[in-house]
C-alpha cells in the first residue's frame, strides 16, 4: 500500500485561514481570562463598599 499523493503547497494555502482563526480564538481567550483575572484580583474600595464600611463603622 502506498501513500496517497499529496501536493503540499496546495495542502498550506488551504490550513492558514483556520490556523489564523484557531491564533485568533487563543488570543481572545488569554485577553478575556486576564480581564477576569484582574477584574477579581482589584483590590480597590468601590463606592458602595466604601459606604458600607463607613456605615459600619459609626458604632
Amino acid at each position: 500500500m502506498s501513500a496517497p499523493s499529496t501536493n503540499v503547497e496546495t495542502q498550506k494555502r488551504r490550513h492558514w485561514w483556520p490556523l489564523y482563526v484557531i491564533v485568533a480564538c487563543l488570543l481572545f481567550g488569554v485577553v478575556m481570562f486576564l480581564t477576569i483575572f484582574t477584574e477579581a484580583t482589584d483590590d480597590d474600595v468601590t463606592e458602595s463598599n466604601a459606604a458600607a464600611a463607613t456605615a459600619s463603622d459609626g458604632n
